[in-house]
């Protein structure tokens, strides 16, 4: 039996001598050059952002004691409040965008980190009026009349124990009676 001639074989299919399963895998390994030299340069940037903590759960609670002493109606509180959360929000989506990492003050461990609570407000000032402790009316308490004023509470302790009766130890045991 003789060698088949090179004339009975197909004509394998190339581009600029090249198959194309070869151009294939090129292609693959161009793109991944391209991807990782991108995905390396965004890690380096990673670099450039500067981590800062905010104590966020202090600047709500001035916020909310303030406004719960300065004798705001409750129909203003509600959209104050709602206000003042948009606001916080905003500036601390601005201090991300610019490059901050923004960890919650009271989440972090070492005092190695910047707080910058003190620009936050100073921020939250250009967006919400915020209340300072000269503008919060002074809180009295109501006068308690001697009718209004509750009863004294029982404890348990003393229901067990008589009003009138006196402990005295025991000459055998030294145990109180």
């Amino acid at each position: 039996m003789s060698a088949p001639s090179r004339a009975a074989m197909p004509p394998q299919r190339r581009f600029a001598g090249f198959s194309y399963g070869q151009l294939a895998l090129g292609t693959l390994l161009v793109f991944a050059a391209i991807w990782g030299m991108w995905a390396t340069s965004r890690i380096f940037a990673l670099d450039d952002r500067r981590v800062v903590s905010v104590r966020l759960a202090s600047i709500v609670n001035d916020f909310v004691t303030v406004e719960a002493k300065s004798g705001t109606p409750p129909e203003q509180l509600a959209p104050r409040t709602r206000a003042f959360m948009t606001a916080l929000d905003t500036v601390l989506k601005k201090r991300a965008a610019s490059g901050e990492v923004v960890l919650v003050g009271e989440a972090v461990v070492a005092s190695s980190v910047p707080d910058v609570t003190a620009d936050v407000v100073a921020d939250l000032g250009r967006f919400v009026k915020m209340p300072t402790a000269g503008e919060v009316l002074p809180v009295m308490p109501a006068p308690i009349s001697p009718r209004a004023a509750p009863a004294p509470r029982e404890s348990a302790f003393d229901s067990a124990v008589a009003p009138d009766a006196t402990v005295r130890p025991s000459a055998d045991t030294g145990a109180q009676q």
